[in-house]
């Protein structure tokens, strides 16, 4: 019952940062589409960013067991190994793929805090 009440509200809150981001992009759905976007319309430095891109820091986490919601993780994968295994590799996957588009790999060396 904490997993699905916990998981929950942590895809919501995921869900909801990909909206906002989604919404500022003006409705782009490849990632590299909307860094583009955001750029070309000098939205990136926008508060709807910011918060989009910490409500989808948080669900990450969350799916990461980072604190702190990490309390609930022994109770949950106590004896289930694929469950804590690949739920871990599958958010570190999405999150590597996330901020290394957002932040590191674009032309401007990023396009929200790393500008040489």
């Amino acid at each position: 019952m904490k997993y699905l009440l916990m998981g929950g509200a942590s895809s919501s809150i995921l869900v909801h940062g990909f909206s906002w981001l989604y919404g500022s992009s003006g409705g782009e759905i490849e990632l590299q589409e909307i860094v583009n976007g955001l750029i070309n319309t000098q939205m990136y430095n926008s508060p709807g960013i910011s918060i989009a891109l910490i409500f989808i820091t948080v669900g990450i986490g969350f799916k990461l067991s980072l604190a702190p919601s990490h309390q609930w993780t022994p109770d949950v994968y106590e004896g289930s190994f694929f469950l804590s295994v690949t739920s871990k590799v599958a958010a570190s996957a999405l999150a590597t793929r996330i901020f290394d588009i957002l932040f590191i790999s674009h032309q401007m060396n990023g396009i929200f805090f790393w500008k040489s």
